[in-house]
């Protein structure tokens, strides 16, 4: 059956990446068409075919509230990637820090006198995701 040419679909399940799809036939660059639903098509394959798919974690804004005077963080989150912000402790105060994403609770590394970093993991891209952060006089 020389001649015939076979158009071919594939799909991309994970969508917390971005991803950039290359095609080639026999070596060849060939055109991949993004079909804008996770799934592209490189049509006309008449050879051998090698595709290859690079992606990068998406990324996601982080909204910070509360008392952040003493706070250094990022603005944004890439996904499944370690997110990490420092208190500069104030002194005669303790920190507490509430992580979510998407409403729920995420555990992280840190102790009220803000002497470590403190890390969250971010562990999906996320339509919300908060730090609240409270600052209060140390007893005693």
């Amino acid at each position: 059956m020389s001649g015939l040419f076979l158009p071919l679909e594939l799909a991309i399940a994970n969508f917390d990446y971005d991803h950039i799809i290359t095609a080639e036939i026999d070596g060849q660059p060939a055109d991949v068409i993004d079909n804008g639903d996770g799934s592209y098509t490189v049509k006309n394959v008449n050879g051998s075919l090698t595709v290859k798919d690079e992606k990068t974690p998406k990324t996601f804004p982080v909204t910070l509230s509360g008392d952040t005077d003493d706070l250094t963080a990022p603005e944004e989150a890439a996904y499944g990637t370690d997110y990490e912000f420092s208190i500069k402790p104030a002194e005669g105060f303790e920190y507490k820090v509430k992580a979510t994403v998407n409403g729920k609770n995420v555990p992280d590394t840190g102790d009220a006198n803000g002497s470590a970093p403190w890390v969250c993991l971010m562990a999906a891209a996320a339509a919300a995701a908060a730090l609240a952060f409270q600052k209060k006089k140390k007893r005693g």
